[in-house]
């Protein structure tokens, strides 16, 4: 049964659709006059049409610990290879093609 403001609809009654464009000011100036018991269920309503519908995964700890573990890892040395490779290459003129 649809209902207005709580009061059943009397049978054969149509509902319109009406869009508003107004500014967010606007909007929160409305949103400033609810009652806190109204304010409230928006602030849920909001809230839960925001929230994520699947949960994000979750990796098992050991899982995790394995994936830490079995990391690569960049030595030192290899790091300044890196570090001298990159001086090599911003040494370079760059080229008109």
């Amino acid at each position: 049964m649809l209902a207005v403001q709580g009061k059943p609809l009397p049978e054969g009654v149509n509902l319109m659709q009406l869009t508003i464009d107004i500014g967010y000011d606007q909007v929160f100036q409305l949103v400033r006059q609810l009652p806190p018991r109204e304010k409230t269920r928006l602030h849920e309503s909001v809230f839960s049409a925001m929230s994520p519908t699947t949960p994000e995964p979750v990796i098992p700890d050991d899982e995790y610990y394995e994936f830490l573990m079995n990391f690569p890892v960049v030595s030192e040395e290899e790091i300044e290879q890196i570090l001298e490779a990159k001086k090599e290459v911003n040494k370079c003129q760059p080229v008109s093609l």
